[in-house]
């Protein structure tokens, strides 16, 4: 499997977790209060990951969040 079929199923999964599950919505509507966080990965800087799939899910799902550094 190629990347973009990965990053299509992942982000697939991503939001039928999210419309399923209730404490993952709460998660999110919470965010603001955590504070800063950060997102890891075992990947080095410049390879696709999963992570940056993630990142940019929470951005559409939480436009509240503020984008930091992307490594």
């Amino acid at each position: 499997m190629d990347f973009a079929a990965f990053a299509q199923e992942y982000r697939q999964g991503l939001d039928q977790g999210y419309e399923r599950l209730a404490e993952f919505q709460e998660w999110l509507r919470a965010v603001p209060s955590l504070g800063d966080f950060t997102l890891l990965c075992f990947e080095p800087a410049g390879k696709s990951c999963h992570r940056l799939i993630l990142a940019q899910w929470l951005l559409e799902q939480a436009p509240f969040l503020v984008l930091g550094a992307l490594r």
